[in-house]
């Protein structure tokens, strides 16, 4: 394929999305592609695919494909074992801009056999989630829909799949009707790279579809204004539209045999021998790991009911913390505690059950909500969440319900936007001071300084404490049964 100024403006739009710090692999001519870069002030490198070493690759945030005759190039690019993640552009089938993507040991070229995320089970679930949340939406286009599963249910995610075998599917859509395509994410966060991967799809069926025709739902707060915010300043000149739901306090919901045990009043007059609760034993995740290195630098694990995975083979890639301190987080590390599910089973970590009583038999949660970060550190290879955006989670429902005041480590401004859905949260009793923190490790250390100064309270200040925090829990509970 001979590479035009069309083409190569086309790929430097779509580099433009991907990141600024850019390798090509090429054994072709690709100046045509690095002058349209240098236009939008992108400057990339360039190298032969046959050369390259995985260290090498680690310096890019993304490596481009461009090889116009061996289709078995793909077999000389490194493989890589970590978690850092690779995009390629893949253009050997057809002229439309494609990328294909790498991780953990698997590179996902434009051979993969996967056509579709997208089972005819799940269009169905999509469609019946789309009637309950979008009524108006789907009554007057439901002859016309066409849906693309991006959610945690398929075993092959969205950005997974290459452009070209996405544009295929909607091409199949289109051909039996379906004139708008509605990608679904309503159960992830509103991560940066969904949202490119959904401008993706739509570029690439331009030849049939406008990219007005395409629709991206999220549960993520103030994606709308934040994803038009990003278009403008990546110059995409026509976005996908974005619909926001909120979907997190109904899958959360306890059965009505647990809910009778749960509504008591709030008891003001306990002791407990734990002083916070902190469940952090599911996926790894840096801020994470980071908040049981700074718990350590206060010696404030032993205090608590808490969990915490297994984090040894990151210590030496990760170097935040005291010696000392990382010491001591890697010999108390993993831990874990006995989480029940109800006898009807159900996601472990969203079900509310009365067997989970025992884990809130402390004075409030610590909760590490699942996104952190806004400007990760250099060894923090985490994706980012459109800027600005929240995304809540069951995390810091589950405690309402048992009547568990809480401190979160979330995302600036998370504590407010529960108070925008609400909810009341527990300053001045708790300083969330935090919340309003730019700086992501300060932030951090913030919370846990405030663990710290609750830790030395004496019993009497733990009930004058509980007396105060008691309308705020109890106005949570009802504002979660309403």
């Amino acid at each position: 394929m001979e590479l035009t100024e069309k083409l190569a403006s086309d790929i430097a739009d779509h580099i433009y999305m991907l990141g600024n710090n850019v390798l090509i692999l090429s054994d072709s001519d690709v100046r045509l592609i690095s002058y349209a870069c240098s236009d939008r002030d992108i400057y990339v490198s360039a190298k032969s695919p046959t050369d390259v070493t995985e260290a090498e690759m680690h310096n890019f945030s993304t490596v481009l494909l461009w090889d116009v005759n061996d289709k078995g190039v793909n077999n000389s690019i490194p493989k890589d074992n970590t978690q850092l993640t690779y995009n390629l552009l893949s253009n050997t089938i057809q002229d439309n801009i494609a990328y294909d993507h790498i991780t953990q040991n698997t590179i996902l070229s434009f051979n993969m056999p996967t056509e579709t995320c997208t089972t005819p089970e799940m269009a169905e679930i999509i469609d019946q989630e789309m009637q309950m949340l979008w009524p108006d939406f789907h009554a007057q286009h439901k002859k016309v829909l066409g849906y693309i599963n991006g959610n945690t249910q398929s075993p092959t995610h969205l950005v997974n799949i290459t452009t070209t075998n996405h544009r295929d599917y909607v091409k199949q859509l289109f051909d039996n009707g379906a004139t708008k395509i509605v990608i679904s994410q309503i159960h992830e966060g509103p991560r940066t790279k969904f949202f490119k991967k959904a401008q993706l799809i739509a570029d690439s069926c331009r030849d049939f579809l406008d990219p007005e025709n395409f629709y991206i739902t999220t549960v993520g707060v103030n994606a709308e204004v934040s994803w038009q915010s990003y278009c403008a300043q990546h110059f995409i000149d026509f976005p996908v539209n974005v619909m926001t739901c909120n979907v997190i306090e109904k899958a959360c919901m306890p059965s009505a045999e647990t809910k009778v045990i749960l509504d008591k009043p709030y008891n003001v007059n306990t002791l407990h021998t734990d002083i916070y609760t902190s469940l952090n034993a599911g996926l790894q995740r840096v801020h994470r790991m980071m908040l049981g290195i700074e718990l350590s630098e206060y010696d404030l694990f032993k205090q608590g009911k808490i969990s915490m995975s297994n984090y040894q083979d990151w210590m030496e890639f990760i170097s935040y913390g005291s010696d000392n301190a990382r010491q001591r987080f890697t010999s108390q590390t993993p831990c874990w505690l006995d989480i029940k599910t109800s006898d009807t089973g159900g996601s472990i970590h969203q079900n509310v059950h009365e067997s989970q009583l025992d884990l809130y038999d402390s004075y409030f949660s610590l909760i590490a909500e699942t996104d952190y970060f806004s400007q990760p550190p250099e060894w923090n290879m985490d994706d980012l969440n459109l800027p600005g955006t929240i995304f809540r989670t069951e995390k810091t429902i589950k405690p309402m319900w048992f009547k568990h005041p809480f401190i979160v480590l979330g995302a600036k401004h998370y504590m407010k936007t529960l108070r925008e859905f609400g909810y009341r949260t527990f300053h001045p009793y708790i300083d969330e001071s935090y919340d309003t923190e730019d700086d992501d490790v300060t932030r951090l250390k913030m919370v846990v300084a405030e663990v710290n100064r609750l830790s030395n309270f004496s019993d009497q200040e733990w009930l004058d404490w509980k007396s105060s925090v008691a309308d705020i829990v109890e106005h949570n509970y009802k504002w979660l049964t309403s």
